[in-house]
């Protein structure tokens, strides 16, 4: 069902078409939706092979060919806190003498 919009949307349905359906990904969705679609499709053809139903996959190795672009680490970085904010928390779990043993604990997911 997770693969099923992708699938009707395919302008071509048949295993002698697996570069069409490859091209097609790789222009209409992301190069992470594309890659995982065609890992499944290689994956089933793979099963199919074993099956006896047919006789090799064509999608094997295309989902290799796309390369996933690295995300910049600190555009993507989630800070909820500031320093200040950080060290407010830190110090009230110190003096607190019901929680203060987690502190070390709240120290270390700091960094």
């Amino acid at each position: 069902m997770r693969y099923s919009n992708h699938i009707d949307k395919l302008p071509a349905k048949t295993l002698e078409d697996a570069i069409v359906i490859r091209d097609h990904l790789v222009k209409t969705t992301s190069p992470n939706t594309a890659k995982r679609c065609l890992m499944h499709f290689s994956a089933a053809c793979n099963w199919a092979v074993r099956s006896g139903l047919i006789s090799h996959n064509p999608f094997r190795g295309m989902s290799e060919e796309i390369k996933i672009p690295k995300a910049k680490n600190e555009e993507n970085d989630i800070n909820p806190f500031s320093e200040a904010e950080i060290n407010v928390i830190i110090t009230k779990f110190e003096q607190s003498s019901y929680y203060n043993y987690y502190a070390p604990f709240i120290t270390l997911l700091r960094y």
